[in-house]
């Protein structure tokens, strides 16, 4: 699991819940051996399994929307200009939408291309340029990977009529 669509403290809060879990573990099986169960530990291990579940399940929301954000930019990128429908253009719209409009952030070389190229597809280079300015607004170092300088030139050669 990488760090990347977390927050920091999501981060805090998972290293945080493991160390109480753990910490917990040590002392139940301490405390266990040498009197009764110690009931009053419970607690403890549901605050720790919470500190861990909040921020799986917050990555767990955030890679299923890249997943279907991917699914659907690649069947627009498949398919000859006008065999996409307008359908398939809101539901991506839609999607990346949701991830521009979240907090959280992409960094993935490769799905910031395939968002470009599908946007540039649909003859949305407007779209297309601005997703790719703040993909690389958040991480300079983006610009150095995958062809995303390609993109770029691609945008700023495009013939295409631009879209609003």
């Amino acid at each position: 699991m990488t760090l990347e669509g977390m927050h920091f403290y999501e981060v805090i809060l998972l290293i945080l819940g493991g160390l109480l879990f753990i910490s917990c573990l040590i002392i139940f099986i301490l405390k266990s051996v040498k009197s009764t169960i110690p009931y009053k530990l419970i607690s403890f291990f549901i605050v720790s399994i919470i500190c861990i579940g909040y921020p799986s399940i917050q990555k767990i929301q955030f890679e299923n929307g890249k997943a279907i954000i991917e699914k659907k930019a690649d069947e627009i990128i498949s398919k000859p200009v006008a065999e996409v429908n307008s359908k398939q253009k809101e539901e991506f719209n839609k999607e990346v939408k949701e991830i521009e409009n979240s907090d959280r952030t992409i960094t993935d070389p490769n799905l910031i291309n395939k968002i470009t190229e599908a946007k540039l597809k649909m003859g949305d280079t407007v779209g297309g340029k601005a997703f790719i300015d703040k993909a690389v607004g958040q991480n300079p170092d983006l610009i150095k990977e995958a062809g995303i300088k390609t993109q770029i030139d691609n945008i700023r050669k495009s013939k295409r009529p631009v879209r609003k």
